[in-house]
């Protein structure tokens, strides 16, 4: 005879686990407020898109500058891009960076401009750095960007949105302050590495 079990599950969600910065990062507004982006330069990166909302910028006469840090098959191409709209002075590609919270600690906003992220380990990272984040709305910057809070999340793949975000939280170094502030607690209460190794922990010695 068959006799059912009542099984009690719990679904217990743990963040991916990531390290912040081991000093305190300072930093002031300079002449050139610096838009800082990591990623392979890949197509899915969506680096072409920061290009454009870069072009939309500079078209409206705001003063930036874009350095985007990473390495891949697009770099010829993005660079092709970059001198095409005449946007050498405003956009960089920098290359690998080896230590992620030192290029953070250059910048005053971090662009997410992908198509699609797994996770978004940059953007947490970001978000340790006290940058407001400005993203499109794919499944990783939802999870972790707390839009008019943490930063702006932008419709997918409106550029001049996106250049109309960023250049929203440049002219407000209030704001800079703000989102910066809040996404570092967002981070730090979420996505900190001891928070989700003591949540494993946790489950396995029950």
């Amino acid at each position: 005879m068959f006799c059912p079990v009542n099984f009690y599950r719990t679904l217990v969600i743990i963040n991916n686990g990531i390290h912040p910065p081991t000093t305190e990062i300072y930093r002031t507004l300079g002449n050139t407020p610096i838009i800082g982006a990591i990623g392979r330069l890949e197509p899915e990166k969506g680096f072409d898109l920061l290009i454009e909302a870069a072009k939309i910028l500079k078209s409206k006469g705001v003063n930036f500058e874009v350095r985007i840090a990473g390495i891949g098959s697009q770099q010829l191409i993005l660079q092709e891009l970059i001198n095409t709209n005449q946007l050498q002075d405003q956009v960089k590609l920098v290359g690998f960076k080896q230590d992620i919270y030192q290029f953070l600690s250059d910048c005053h906003i971090f662009a997410l401009s992908s198509r699609y992220e797994g996770f978004g380990y940059v953007t947490v990272e970001a978000m340790f750095a006290k940058l407001p984040v400005v993203a499109f709305k794919n499944s990783a910057a939802l999870e972790i960007v707390e839009d008019k809070e943490t930063g702006l999340l932008v419709d997918k793949f409106d550029t001049t949105k996106f250049a109309e975000a960023i250049a929203n939280i440049l002219n407000n170094s209030q704001l800079i302050e703000l989102f910066g502030e809040k996404g570092y607690k967002r981070a730090i209460n979420n996505y900190h590495f001891s928070i989700s190794v003591k949540k494993l922990s946790q489950i396995f010695l029950k």
